[in-house]
Parts: C-alpha cells; structure tokens; sequence
C-alpha cells in the first residue's frame, strides 16, 4: 500500500496593506501608500471572507491535514487559524508551523532563522 502528500499553497487573505495600496493607486500616490503602510497589517473583513472560502474548500478536500506553516506575520497566522477551525473543529490538535523564513524577500531581507511550532485551537494550552 503506498501513501501519499499532499501539499496546499494558501496566500493570506486580503491585509489592510492591499486596501490602502488599491485606494491609492486610484489616486496615483505611491508616496503616501509607502509612508501609511503598516509592517504587519491584519486582514481586512474581505480577506478574512477569503479565507473562510478557502478554509471550505480544504476542508472537503484536505479534512486529514496534520500540518499548517504560515509566516509569523499577524496575516498569515490568522490566515492559519481561520484554516485550523474550519479543518479542525470541536478542538483537534492540530499545530501551525510558523518559519521565519517564510516571508517576501523585499519585505524582510536581514530577517533571522529559526522555526517553531505553534498549537492553536481550544486544546492547544
């Protein structure tokens, strides 16, 4: 019997970032969108709509998931949560592997190394 991996690459929902920057697109103000940008910006009621529509999707299609990485950004990690209560409800373990390599390159070029688990749902504790 042979087993098999599979992997699900998930963008992080819309962040505030992404609002500022269309609002300012449409004003041609590139300036003013680099200097109100926020370095770790939660998600925006769209992108959290957004996840929740991927989060239904993996449920059905991944429910056995054992692992979810994200970056230690406030979007992606929230991005993991709302993932982790879709696939795992009623409490199950199941751990976001968060890596601080895992980020934009021109975002965070001297960012340090390491990785490390994070449990997240009500059995986590």
């Amino acid at each position: 019997m042979s087993s098999s991996v599979r992997f699900f690459f998930v963008r992080h929902g819309e962040s505030m970032n992404n609002v500022i920057h269309a609002q300012l697109r449409a004003e041609n103000n590139n300036h003013l969108y680099l200097t109100s940008r926020q370095m770790d910006p939660e998600l925006s009621a769209r992108g959290v709509t957004q996840v929740q529509l991927v989060a239904d999707r993996l449920a059905q299609e991944a429910p056995h998931t054992r692992q979810i990485w994200a970056s230690y950004f406030h979007r992606a990690l929230t991005t993991a949560s709302l993932i982790h209560d879709k696939i795992a409800p009623g409490g199950a373990k199941l751990y976001a592997k968060s890596n601080i390599n895992i980020h934009e390159p021109t975002m965070c070029p001297n960012m340090g190394k390491g990785t490390w688990s994070i449990p997240i749902g009500p059995d986590a504790v």
